[in-house]
């Protein structure tokens, strides 16, 4: 059976279709997404409430945002207030100034969220550069050292970020490379 010179050429690209689809398949493999969990501080505890975290988090293929309490008697403790899947994995999280909501980075620009995760129109004026809840600390192996206290992490775990989650500066947010973590310091000493 001989083969047309149109067969040929069908055969041939039919052929780099597969090998591209299978090049692409591998290459998305190798290459691992960098959905890093994001977290922003809301509203710090005082004695008027609990703090209020925002919370992006990459499960179960879906790209969830929430926004949480943390109970300040209980800090292991969360309750969910909203919750929302996102189109895409934001870049970046920001606070608003006015303290209504929050700002979302995404490869479309930055994003408004109201505090009950509906997105919303609102001038880019009222977008804060940095959380003003977020602290620099330096770290010594697993042990960093917060304000004159310490917060030991399990071993193996490396913090990304620090934040306040209170005035009185007791209770902490810890984003690790893997987890996100509330840390008290203890006041009682034996």
């Amino acid at each position: 059976m001989n083969e047309t010179r149109k067969e040929k050429r069908l055969r041939f690209f039919l052929i780099l279709v597969f090998i591209s689809i299978a090049a692409a398949g591998f290459y998305m493999q190798l290459v691992p997404e960098t959905n890093d969990p994001k977290v922003l501080v809301l509203r710090q505890s005082s004695d008027e409430g609990s703090p209020r975290i925002a919370v992006y988090e990459y499960k179960n293929g879906e790209h969830l945002m929430a926004v949480y309490e943390v109970e300040r008697t209980s800090p292991f403790k969360f309750k969910t207030f909203y919750a929302s899947a996102l189109s895409q994995a934001p870049e970046e999280l920001a606070p608003d100034r006015e303290g209504n909501g929050f700002w979302v980075k995404t490869g479309n620009g930055w994003s408004y969220f109201a505090g009950n995760l509906q997105q919303a129109k609102r001038d880019e004026g009222f977008r804060m550069a940095s959380s003003p809840y977020q602290i620099e600390c330096s770290a010594n192996g697993q042990t960093l050292y917060i304000k004159n206290n310490t917060i030991n992490l399990p071993s193996g775990t490396k913090a990304k970020e620090i934040h306040s989650l209170s005035e009185d500066g007791l209770l902490w947010l810890i984003l690790t490379e893997e987890d996100i973590k509330i840390a008290q310091i203890d006041t009682k000493y034996p």
